[in-house]
């Protein structure tokens, strides 16, 4: 099974595209994993199309919601 590392990010669209250097590191570090974001699912799909990541989830989502107060919960779904 391939690694997964998921960023939780909530904030606006100037504060997501700021994760841009943070999502390059953790690509260098972790080149082989699958890098997800997590927040305002406009935004985080925003990073997925510039190639910043892998996978956009959610956090407003009904049914993540409750995954997403625990963070390691979501994580370890994936």
């Amino acid at each position: 099974m391939a690694a997964h590392t998921l960023v939780i990010r909530r904030g606006g669209l100037g504060d997501t595209l700021l994760m841009m250097p943070i999502l390059a590191a953790l690509r260098r570090q972790r080149p082989t994993a699958r890098l997800g974001i997590a927040g305002v699912l406009d935004y985080a799909e925003a990073l997925v199309a510039l190639g910043a990541a892998d996978y956009a989830w959610s956090s407003r989502s009904e049914e993540h919601t409750s995954e997403l107060q625990s963070p390691c919960n979501l994580v370890c779904r994936l």
